[in-house]
């Protein structure tokens, strides 16, 4: 028995490195986030994004800031899809931005706010004032209001856009203005029907919103929006089944209820320190739920939210861990006898010792196999 557990422990350390060095390999391949180039820092790029801002108004005093990275994703599952991971971070490398930093400047219980997007290369794709309806500002011609955008990205970005075709033109009227959207599509670029186009919009003589964009297919945004429904069906029929397994577990729990519980106080110690770090996870998340703020929303109460919604999470995670580790014992009991084996931790004997260590080196093992897995079903999806 022993050779055996000591032959299965050496396959799986095998089967770990040889899973981890596939991974290493594939990743540049499989992995969309290995084509980001950073050519600036985090605080380079805000300090880029506040000149800009500075140079659109007098000051940003009273504002609250964040920062995040994130990405167009319809875009980016797009050029993925149609030409391939490795052409398409060829593509978003260079000419078609899907990644970027994005900036938010806002007061709480204020809609006027200001949001800037900057690619990784440092290159300014996205710029939106927002402000209220009633706003005052003027009334522009069409062609006046056109005129003014083309300046604006000649300015500001250095962008002639002479060359390029105007696709689309809009016209709202405000209470006390007007607002005029100009889009622009770029000349010679036409991936599978998708184009790279250029927005402006003009809110009285104040252009409030700038954007580089891919123009997706409609046709393929059906297609893609089938696609997430019937993703999103199977995972409810996965949820559940996990359902099941829950029911199960709460079952085998209340079996050992009206039996013994001689390891609950070791149990609720391991649920409490992992609820712990899920509390710590949760409040960490602050700058990505700072930067979702609605302008409607006080900053206490969304602390007060962040925090309630730690709290319960925590608890959750306790009452999930601490049920499952003792119906997990009780079921052991059930099978081994009270051996060692049955143990929710094998104590510091000699043998619990080993038998943890191989159980450790078995889960190192199948984590550099899920990670071989993981790499290639992505690739292979491309």
């Amino acid at each position: 028995m022993k050779k055996i557990i000591k032959a299965t422990t050496s396959l799986w350390v095998v089967a770990g490195v040889l899973g981890l060095a596939t991974f290493v390999h594939l990743y540049d391949r499989a992995f969309p986030e290995a084509a980001i180039q950073f050519a600036k820092s985090r605080g380079e790029i805000l300090g880029q994004a506040k000149r800009f801002l500075e140079a659109q108004r007098p000051s940003l005093e009273g504002y609250s800031e964040s920062l995040i990275f994130t990405n167009d994703a319809q875009a980016r599952i797009f050029l993925e899809r149609t030409l391939g991971l490795t052409e398409a971070n060829a593509l978003t490398r260079t000419r078609v931005k899907v990644w970027a930093w994005q900036g938010r400047w806002f007061r709480p219980l204020h809609k006027e706010e200001y949001q800037v997007s900057i690619a990784p290369d440092g290159e300014l794709i996205g710029y939106t004032h927002l402000v209220e309806e009633a706003t005052p500002g003027t009334y522009l011609e069409a062609d006046a209001a056109q005129a003014l955008a083309v300046q604006w990205l000649a300015e500001h970005l250095g962008l002639d856009i002479s060359g390029y075709q105007l696709i689309d033109e809009d016209y709202t009227e405000r209470p006390h203005r007007s607002d005029h959207t100009f889009v622009w599509e770029e000349p010679g670029f036409n991936v599978q029907g998708a184009t790279y186009r250029t927005r402006v919009t003009v809110a009285g003589d104040q252009v409030v919103e700038f954007s580089k964009f891919l123009k997706v297919p409609e046709r393929w945004i059906q297609q893609y929006t089938q696609e997430q429904s019937k993703g999103y069906v199977t995972t409810v029929l996965l949820t559940g089944g996990y359902g099941l397994l829950g029911i199960a577990v709460l079952w085998v729990f209340l079996g050992a209820l009206k039996r013994q519980l001689p390891k609950w106080r070791l149990a609720a110690c391991v649920a409490g320190g992992l609820a712990m770090v899920q509390i710590s996870s949760t409040l960490n998340a602050w700058p990505l739920a700072k930067h979702g703020l609605q302008t409607t929303q006080g900053m206490g109460s969304a602390y007060v939210w962040l925090v309630t919604q730690a709290i319960l999470t925590g608890l959750t995670t306790a009452l999930q861990v601490g049920i499952t580790a003792i119906a997990g014992w009780f079921l052991a009991q059930q099978v081994w006898g009270k051996g060692p084996a049955a143990q929710l931790i094998p104590a510091f004997t000699r043998q619990g010792t080993r038998s943890l260590l191989q159980s450790t080196v078995v889960g190192y093992g199948l984590a550099g196999v899920h990670l071989a897995y993981v790499s290639v079903f992505y690739l292979a999806s491309f």
